[in-house]
């Protein structure tokens, strides 16, 4: 999966504005017609390496509220003139083909921010607009003979560190992105940051004869003048052209990251495509005695691939084509009817082997179906009156990033507290738990915290190894409420609607993804926002124009908006009022 990343974003804060943008898939709004006003806007658009005057520039200022947008182009000076605009606070861009979008009163030159300013009757206001020029990736595409390879797709895709794995974090940036005549590519507009390359040649394959010990021996035989037996069987394979990442490899997760700054250009990144061996995958799969599974769900996961397939009557199950790389190979079935009325009625089985697959047939695969490993503790209540036990529900899930075939579990706890969830494969897992009964005195149960071992798992993973169950998992309940809520104004006063606020933990170790103290919630028509059930801590607030689970799960995203964010302190069942002004 490759996450895409959203269109711009401006966050507010007390006395100040951030815009960051993001690099495609924009998000976008109803425009609205300029309103009329009194107020005057000039100022100049200049490159940001060397302040050399920008001409036919496109600058937007845009209203808050009032909203509205107007456009206007630069003159051959870089000048630009807004006559007519309401008194009302405002934000400046400026775009140009080659360079990066600028953000007037930036924080960040790149993703913003973008400070307002207010506009005033008879006060005109002029401002100066840098416009950062976008990066270049160069290089030259060939062929298995090192002639060029004209008409190949070249990728540019944004890339990052994720829990220690390098992840594909958007869909493909820049422009220009197909080899010429002489083998030569260009993807320009980038902005500054890792990419890793990859060249797609085409969907031609074709079919080989693979020579082997028996070829060879038999030709000597017939060049030596002697009498020889019948030709070998030849042995057909299909080649075809795999997709090739920078430098030359087949297998992302060999792929070598660029790295570039603002308006670098970067050549010599340069990419030999060549025919690749395919391999087929075929093998078995049994169950808890030993015979053959019929359908079960077979996953082959790579860096970036995903296929399944099921296994048939026989257990057999087969893949087709597959690049050389690195795979997980997963399956996941059903055990037999419960032997008696006290046991579920069929258990969740896994299997799973890695594989290297390196373009030569892989036979004779064995996936042996097991029991899961199971997760138990105990589910406590703080609170003036205990919940009942039996009420509640804890849950895991894979966190981000497992194969297809593993899937989480749940269990109601008994009426003791006890609980055990079963039938999970090896795997990181997210914990999660939630309370159906009556609330309590305070109000609704809420899971506080999940500890094992000095950890809370509500803000961390938990890992299920192979053969090994986990117990001694305390899930904490509590019906003290921490909240956080408040209204979102314009420098005048009025409530602003249609924005999103996001709240987020000061301590940047939380900032991973689903993690509970990171959230958003849309302004509604009234202004107002409403966190509930947040952590006590320390965190940071902060209006934006759009955010979603992409923009949550970025540190990138968040230290962007960290700088002008307001700083808010939770203590343990505070109910926080917390007002976001613009302007003043």
């Amino acid at each position: 999966m490759r996450p895409r990343i959203a269109g711009a974003v401006l966050a507010l804060a007390a006395a100040s504005w951030l815009a960051a943008p993001r690099m495609s898939a924009r998000q976008t709004r109803d425009a609205a017609m300029p309103a009329r006003g009194s107020a005057t806007l000039t100022g100049v658009v200049v490159s940001d390496d060397g302040g050399r005057p920008v001409a036919r520039a496109l600058v937007t200022v845009t209203g808050i509220a009032p909203a509205f947008s107007d456009v206007a182009s630069t003159d051959v000076n870089g000048r630009f003139s807004f006559t007519g605009l309401p008194a009302a606070d405002v934000t400046i861009t400026a775009t140009k083909t080659t360079y990066l979008k600028a953000y007037f009163g930036a924080h960040d030159a790149i993703r913003g921010p973008a400070a307002p300013i207010m506009l005033k009757s008879g006060a005109p206001v002029d401002v100066t607009l840098r416009l950062p020029r976008g990066a270049v990736i160069a290089g030259t595409v060939t062929g298995t003979t090192g002639r060029p390879r004209p008409g190949s797709e070249v990728s540019v895709y944004p890339s990052r560190l994720v829990g220690g794995t390098r992840r594909l974090i958007g869909g493909p940036v820049g422009h220009g992105g197909v080899a010429d005549d002489k083998g030569r590519f260009r993807v320009w507009g980038l902005a500054p940051g890792e990419y890793v390359v990859t060249v797609t040649p085409g969907t031609g394959q074709t079919a080989a004869r693979t020579t082997s010990d028996a070829d060879v021996q038999w030709a000597m035989a017939a060049a030596g003048g002697g009498r020889t037996a019948a030709a070998p069987v030849s042995v057909i394979r299909e080649l075809r052209f795999a997709p090739v990442y920078y430098p030359g490899v087949v297998d992302p997760a060999e792929a070598a990251v660029v790295t570039i700054g603002v308006g670098e250009e970067r050549d010599g990144v340069d990419v030999a495509v060549h025919a690749v061996a395919t391999a087929d995958i075929h093998g078995t799969v049994t169950g808890l005695d030993g015979r053959p599974a019929a359908q079960v769900t077979i996953a082959l996961d790579g860096v970036l691939d995903h296929a399944t397939t099921i296994s048939d009557a026989a257990g057999r199950f087969g893949f087709r084509s597959i690049a050389p790389g690195t795979f997980t190979l997963s399956a996941r079935g059903s055990g037999q009817p419960a032997a008696s009325s006290n046991a579920p009625a069929r258990e969740d089985l896994w299997a799973s082997i890695d594989l290297v697959t390196i373009g030569e047939p892989v036979d004779g695969v064995a996936l042996a179906l097991q029991r899961g490993m199971t997760a138990a503790g105990r589910v406590v209540f703080e609170g003036a009156r205990p919940g009942v036990a039996s009420q509640a529900v804890v849950g895991v899930t894979l966190a981000t990033g497992g194969t297809g075939t593993r899937r989480g579990s749940g269990s109601t706890a008994a009426a003791d507290g006890t609980f055990t969830v079963g039938d999970l494969a090896p795997g990181r897992y997210r914990v999660h738990a939630g309370y159906a009964g009556a609330p309590g005195p305070g109000g609704a149960w809420l899971a506080k915290s999940v500890l094992w071992q000095g950890q809370d798992l509500l803000d961390s993973t938990l890992d299920i190894a192979p053969g090994r169950d986990v117990t001694a998992l305390t899930v904490v309940f509590s019906d003290r409420q921490t909240d956080l809520r408040g209204t979102f104004f314009d420098s005048a006063g009025h409530p602003i609607a249609g924005y999103d606020v996001v709240v987020f933990a000061a301590d940047r170790r939380f900032w991973t993804e689903e993690s509970r103290r990171v959230a958003r919630v849309q302004v509604g028509r009234d202004g107002r926002f409403h966190f509930a059930g947040l952590p006590a801590g320390e965190y940071l607030l902060a209006a934006v124009t759009h955010a979603d689970p992409d923009d949550l799960a970025d540190p990138d995203w968040l230290a962007a908006v960290a700088p002008l964010a307001l700083p808010v302190a939770l203590a343990d069942g505070e109910h926080k009022i917390q007002d976001i002004r613009l302007g003043k």
